[in-house]
Formats: C-alpha cells, sequence, structure tokens
C-alpha cells in the first residue's frame, strides 16, 4: 500500500506499510458554534516532490495592507463574499433546516473525535491566485493543553475515485499552502477558525482543469520533520458545511463537490486507505451535500478602499486618513510598515480603477 511520506503520525513512516484497519462506526454529527477567529503568524508555500514535502520560505503573516475585497473562488466556508465582508462564518440560520442553528453553528464529529487528515473534491470552482483563505476546525477540547497548529491546503488536479478504489494519497499535488498559528490552546465550548489575507504573495493558483477533477487535501499538524507533515496530537478536526452553490443563503458563495470524501480514521495512521476510509457525506438534516470547511478567495478591487463596491474620492479620503495616521489599513503593500511607497502604489491604482 502506497504511504505518503508527506503526512506522519508521529514521524515519517516507511512506504509500503500496510495498516491494520479497524471498522468503527461513525458518530452522529453535531453542532457547535461559537466560533473564534486566530490569525497564523507565518505562512508559506508548499509543493511535494519525490513524495516528501517542500516548505517555500516563511513569510511573517501581515492581516493589514488595503482594506481589499476578494472574490470567491470556492467556498464550503460559509461566509459572505462582496463589499463589506468580514469573512465571518454565518449563515447556519437560513441553509440548514429545521435545526433552528446559530447563524455560525458548524457540522462536527463530537469533541473527542481524531480527524487531523482528510481529502474532498471540487467539482465546481473558479481558476485565480488565491489570496485569501478561509478554514474552521475544533482544536483539542481542552483548555488546559496547549500545542503547535499548522494547516496545510495541499490542492491537486486529480480528483477522487467516486468508486472509492483509489487513495488520493497518490493525487499529483499542483499547489500548497501552509499556515501555522503557534501554540494555539484546547478549547471545549467552540471552534477555531481563520481569514488568512494577502496570500498572493505565495503565487499559488486553484487548479486550472474545469472537467470536475480536481481535489484538495487538508491536514492538521504540529511541526513538520524532515519533509513530513507530523499530525497534530489529540482531538482535532475540521469542521464541516455545505458547497456555496448548493446553500442558497444569499452570500454570493461559488463552488461546488460531490458527496465522496476520504477521512484518514480507521486507524488515523497519515494514510486514507480506500476503500475502508471513503464516505458518503449527503445528509438528511441539510439540504446540500457536506465537506470540509473551508474557502479559497481571490484579489478584488483594492483601491475600493472602503468596500462599498465603487472606487471615488472617499476611497482616497479614507486611504489618506488612515495614511497620516500611520494606521495599519494603510499598509497598501503589505511589509508591515506604512511608508510613502504604500502611498504611491495605492495612488497608481486608484487612477486605473477597477
Amino acid at each position: 500500500m502506497f504511504r505518503p511520506n508527506f503526512v506522519a503520525v508521529v514521524v515519517c513512516l516507511c512506504a509500503g506499510m500496510v495498516p491494520a484497519v479497524v471498522a468503527s462506526a461513525k458518530p452522529p454529527l453535531q453542532t457547535a458554534g461559537n466560533g473564534v477567529k486566530v490569525d497564523p503568524i507565518r505562512v508559506a508555500s508548499v509543493k511535494v516532490v519525490d513524495g516528501r514535502l517542500q516548505v517555500g520560505e516563511w513569510i511573517d503573516y501581515n492581516p493589514f495592507g488595503g482594506r481589499s475585497n476578494e472574490t470567491c473562488l470556492f467556498d464550503c466556508f460559509g461566509r459572505a463574499w462582496g463589499p463589506g465582508s468580514t469573512g465571518e462564518p454565518v449563515g447556519a440560520d437560513v441553509a440548514c433546516a429545521p435545526f433552528g442553528m446559530a447563524p455560525d453553528s458548524r457540522w462536527f464529529y463530537g469533541r473527542d473525535y481524531y480527524l487531523p487528515y482528510t481529502a474532498d473534491d471540487f467539482s465546481k470552482w473558479e481558476s485565480g491566485t488565491i489570496e485569501s483563505i478561509g478554514a474552521a476546525w475544533w482544536w483539542l477540547n481542552d483548555p488546559e493543553r496547549s500545542q503547535p497548529c499548522l494547516i496545510a491546503f495541499l490542492l491537486s488536479e486529480d480528483g477522487l475515485d467516486t468508486r472509492c478504489m483509489v487513495s488520493p494519497d497518490s493525487n499529483r499535488i499542483s499547489a500548497g499552502i501552509i499556515l501555522d498559528f503557534g501554540v494555539l490552546t484546547g478549547r471545549m465550548d467552540g471552534y477555531y477558525y481563520t481569514r488568512a489575507i494577502r496570500l498572493d504573495i505565495l503565487a499559488q493558483s486553484m487548479p486550472q482543469v474545469q472537467d470536475g477533477a480536481a481535489s484538495h487535501l487538508l491536514v492538521l499538524a504540529q511541526s513538520v520533520e524532515g519533509g513530513s507533515l507530523v499530525l497534530a496530537d489529540g482531538p482535532c478536526q475540521f469542521m464541516i458545511w455545505g458547497p456555496g452553490t448548493q446553500r442558497h443563503d444569499g452570500l454570493n458563495a461559488c463552488g461546488d463537490q460531490a458527496e465522496i470524501t476520504f477521512e484518514d480514521d480507521q486507524p488515523t495512521d497519515g494514510v486514507l486507505s480506500a476503500p475502508v476510509e471513503c464516505y458518503d457525506l449527503s445528509y438528511d438534516g441539510c439540504r446540500f451535500t457536506l465537506g470540509k470547511c473551508v474557502c479559497f478567495g481571490a484579489v478584488g478591487c483594492r483601491p475600493d478602499y472602503n468596500g462599498d463596491g465603487f472606487v471615488t474620492g472617499e476611497d482616497f479620503g479614507t486611504f489618506v486618513h488612515d495614511f497620516e495616521e500611520g494606521n495599519d489599513p494603510a499598509d497598501y503593500d503589505g511589509n508591515g510598515f506604512v511608508t510613502g511607497d504604500d502611498f504611491d502604489l495605492f495612488v497608481i491604482d486608484f487612477e486605473v480603477g477597477c
């Protein structure tokens, strides 16, 4: 059996090992709200070469650098898109009946479930350079525990085998981004989510193939060692939601995916085993297919500084005010400082318009 060298349970495991398959029933889906936003402390591009993970130069994360809006490339997260959007998880109260869920509620397998490695497909998405990523995840279920938290997003132009006979471990990775959140304390009263922006500096793009065949592998890790992601140690999982084109929640979302998913839980060994770890996530409780709670966005209209959908003198005036006060959003080039370069770049974009 193929074992991907870029995922390890504790340290890198050798190729060719056959895992012991332990059959067990999935726990019933539950809901959790009270999402708390966290920002990464650094970001990097990643690629897989000869089965080994190669991490690019780490870049300190800057959550500022202008008030640009992202456009949707793929959304299974549940956020608004367009002028004034914040990237917060919303919409559960209108998209999932009949439970009367809180707006930020999302599905998961329960507080103690351990599922750090998964793969879902894209059946519909938009091409473009990735500027932002949103994700929601459950972490450790214990406020007295802390652990380094890294999340890897690995994109492939290969789809998932809907017959559940071929593991996505062998999918060719076309793009990858890793977010490092530092040491993250466990929670048992809700989940974490992030909206990481200005990721276009990493020059990673959505899959180019548009025939319904693409996928994304997601990893919750504690470190990178010797070309492998070391899986998180303790209860953790990505929250679960539905793709944008199915939700009909008025959030201008996009993207679609099929019911099939691979989840490394029988046992959790760093291998997505076919067919035993292939699941159908269609669910009668919601009117949409379920998948992991992630989204990808592209650069929007940057000189629309106030996010109202138009480039006007109000944008210029608001930027000048932030620039003169040295406010972080005026760091237009995202280098961590507000300087004359930011002013010059904004003026150029403003004069060009959108």
